[in-house]
């Protein structure tokens, strides 16, 4: 008859596993971030089309925190159209810095301004893949930000799979 498992040997295997699950999710979200990292470089040098901002507007919504007051939360949306070789492509990505907004709403007006429903503007788009496309080219120092994330996520992932080993 089968021994039962005492939850002693199963929670000795929780840092083992839960470390290797890090640990490859630092590597996905670091192969992720270099492509992203080698695009924002390239963007600049890429091929340029006029285009026109068909929407740009400010969507609020409130972040409820735990142990915080709930805080507003602004994020800009700026929609465009371009045409490259003939084909009509849409597109949202306004820079290769991704934010999921701000707690400042001047941060988000400035993009709109920038950008605002109807403007002409430059679009960069990707040799080869022109659905690929930017309005604010190059590399940000919030770039890096993701980098140092899935270093750190394969660091502790590596850290807790080795301790995990150890205490089996």
């Amino acid at each position: 008859m089968p021994q039962p498992v005492e939850r002693k040997e199963i929670s000795l295997w929780v840092p083992l596993i839960g470390g290797v699950l890090f640990f490859l999710l630092g590597w996905a979200l670091l192969f992720e971030s270099i492509s992203r990292l080698s695009d924002a470089q390239d963007s600049s040098g890429w091929p340029t089309t006029t285009g026109t901002v068909l929407e740009s507007d400010i969507h609020d919504s409130v972040w409820l925190q735990r142990k915080k007051a709930a805080e507003p939360h602004y994020q800009p949306t700026v929609e465009y159209v371009y045409t490259v070789d003939g084909t009509e492509y849409k597109n949202d990505r306004v820079s290769f810095t991704e934010h999921s907004g701000s707690t400042e709403r001047s941060w988000a007006e400035d993009i709109v301004t920038r950008f605002p429903a109807g403007a002409e503007v430059t679009v960069y788009y990707k040799p080869g893949d022109p659905s690929a496309a930017v309005l604010d080219p190059g590399v940000d120092q919030d770039n890096y930000i993701v980098l140092i994330i899935a270093i750190g996520t394969i660091l502790a992932g590596a850290a807790a799979a080795v301790l995990g080993w150890v205490m089996r």
